[in-house]
């Protein structure tokens, strides 16, 4: 299966480690097709929110991981309590990627809340 990943577990981010050790494959950049809101609250790692209201193109990366991996992978990102999955829909030099899954904010915003946060097309360190 594919997962879209856009924070700490890019390539040369600090968590790059985690696909490292999961044999997670590189398949390769991407980017959403729709705009998500994606906002740091203070904890140095990026959320995003499947929201369709508010956002950006998010940039990111696809990699290709297997049902054993996937576990490993949803323990690291605390689902269900920080993250929940999803599936999203994805392009890289016109090469759709349809049902990818991504990990999304748990406790979601509010509207009210996303006007007040600062958001982000690409997580860099």
């Amino acid at each position: 299966m594919l997962v879209f990943v856009y924070g700490t577990l890019k390539k040369n981010m600090r968590n790059h480690h985690v696909m490292e050790k999961i044999f997670a494959e590189f398949v390769s950049p991407a980017e959403t097709i729709e705009k998500y809101p994606m906002f740091d609250l203070g904890n140095g790692f990026p959320y995003l929110q499947d929201n369709p209201k508010y956002g950006l193109i998010i940039q990111g990366e696809l990699y290709h991981i297997n049902k054993i991996t996937e576990k490993q992978l949803d323990h690291f990102e605390g689902v269900p309590q920080l993250y929940k999955k999803g599936l999203i829909d994805v392009e890289f030099e016109n090469m759709k990627y349809e049902n990818v899954n991504c990990y999304f904010i748990a406790d979601e915003l509010t509207d009210d809340d996303l006007n007040d946060v600062d958001l982000f097309e690409e997580w860099v360190e």
